[in-house]
């Protein structure tokens, strides 16, 4: 996507559509996810990192040409600001909100305190309708 040439209206229109499709699929997913005041700040950093390709390719199928210069320099500052942003919202914010099998302290299922079954009774909530 970056290096996407937006004057071309076909891949200006592959991009819109990839980015639709995708950034609806995601919408749905984070809805299902049932915790949405929990996770809410995950979602927005991806939410509005990849809504940029929306101005951007719609801009190049109306008329042509590129997007006028600072936006692509503000969307380049965004959306690659999320190799520093990623890290820190799943490796360490995520670790602290999910349970893991080290803060369970009792056995589950009533079975001896395997891994396998903290593992498995942590997928549970993830695996109901």
């Amino acid at each position: 996507f970056c290096y996407a040439d937006f004057t071309n209206k076909a891949q200006s229109s592959v991009i819109l559509s990839f980015v639709l499709v995708l950034l609806g699929m995601a919408t749905v997913t984070w809805f299902r996810i049932g915790q949405w005041s929990k996770y809410w700040l995950f979602y927005s950093v991806f939410f509005v990192t990849w809504t940029l390709w929306i101005p951007a390719s719609s801009y190049g199928i109306s008329t042509g040409q590129e997007i006028p210069s600072p936006y692509m320099i503000i969307g380049a500052v965004i959306g690659h600001s999320n190799a520093f942003i990623n890290p820190l919202l799943y490796g360490l914010r995520l670790y602290h909100l999910l349970p893991t099998a080290q803060s369970q302290d009792t056995p589950v299922h009533g079975s001896s305190s395997s891994v396998v079954d903290k593992e498995e009774s942590m997928m549970e909530p993830m695996m109901a309708p």
